[in-house]
């Protein structure tokens, strides 16, 4: 009775996939993953650094990594310093974090991306219901077997089950992960000026040339 069983619990774990109800989008708890990208200036780096750190702090979140390469404008105005960082900030404080950044530094770009994963995680949880199942009637079985060789069938069959049910875990945490924090890749470049101020005055500069060639050619006549 057990071998019958055994093979009937083998082709359950071998039709996994296909054996999986329709499900529909709308009757679940939306998992969308958040990621936004940010590059932005700054006349005083490091103080501008240091009120970051407490934003993130302030929000829930934490940087997963940072770097900070370049040299003080102070030392050489033509190589300034780029902080570029990776952080993870809680999904339901990342507007009011991206918000409360732009009184810190000059945002010069920005945007976003929205992954809808909710199909895929509930087809993952899904999955690992039925492997769930499978697990507890293999050690009924496993209680139930009379020979040895049924014992080392069962017993192999379920550490195989074993093991996909916790790669579904670990998938599921990642997701559960990746939604509950929104990732945040930000830039900052220290400056002398902002980039709209060099463009004002390159302009300005521009027109000034402009007129003292027009004034040079009227007083050349």
């Amino acid at each position: 009775e057990a071998e019958e069983s055994l093979k009937g619990s083998v082709a359950l774990g071998q039709g996994t996939s296909s054996t999986l109800p329709e499900m529909d989008a709308e009757d679940y708890e939306a998992k969308i993953i958040k990621s936004y990208q940010i590059t932005a200036e700054t006349k005083a780096f490091d103080d501008a650094l240091k009120k970051l750190e407490a934003l993130i702090s302030e929000n829930g979140g934490y940087i997963e990594s940072s770097r900070i390469t370049g040299h003080n404008l102070n030392w050489n105005k033509y190589s300034s310093r780029y902080a570029t960082y990776t952080l993870r900030i809680p999904a339901e404080s990342v507007e009011i974090f991206i918000d409360s950044t732009e009184n810190l530094v000059h945002i010069t770009s920005s945007g976003s991306t929205a992954e809808n994963v909710t199909s895929k995680y509930y087809d993952l949880q899904s999955r690992m219901e039925v492997l769930e199942a499978e697990r507890v009637a293999l050690n009924k079985m496993l209680e139930q077997a009379t020979s040895v060789e049924t014992m080392l069938q069962i017993r192999e069959q379920l550490s195989n089950v074993i093991a996909n049910i916790e790669s579904l875990k670990t998938q599921l945490k990642i997701y559960d992960s990746l939604v509950s924090y929104s990732t945040v890749s930000l830039t900052i470049e220290e400056v002398i000026d902002f980039s709209i101020e060099s463009i004002e005055s390159s302009l300005k500069l521009l027109i000034i040339y402009f007129l003292i060639s027009i004034l040079s050619i009227y007083y050349h006549q």
